[in-house]
């Protein structure tokens, strides 16, 4: 089936996020009934809000990546007795 739609909760806090939102979906028409419309717009707004939140947050997945590295390395010396 479709994939979900996730929202970080930290867009939420972002000033301009709700404005974002406003604009890309008033840029497309989409016709059709109303479940379809509905479907057509979050596939649009989650392509739109990806690029969005990487231009704004940058790429939390790197980061979070780089984060847990340094916390090994860390642990690693730590257990060689280095952190004190």
């Amino acid at each position: 089936g479709p994939k979900l739609f996730r929202v970080f909760n930290c867009l939420f806090l972002d000033e301009k996020f709700l404005d974002y939102v406003d604009k890309t979906l008033k840029r497309f028409e989409i016709h059709g009934w109303a479940a379809y419309m509905f479907k057509e717009k979050l596939k649009i707004l989650k392509g739109d809000l990806k690029k969005w939140n990487k231009y704004i947050f940058g790429d939390l997945d790197r980061m979070t990546e780089d984060l847990v590295g340094k916390i090994n390395k860390l642990d690693i010396k730590d257990e060689e007795g280095g952190l004190t």
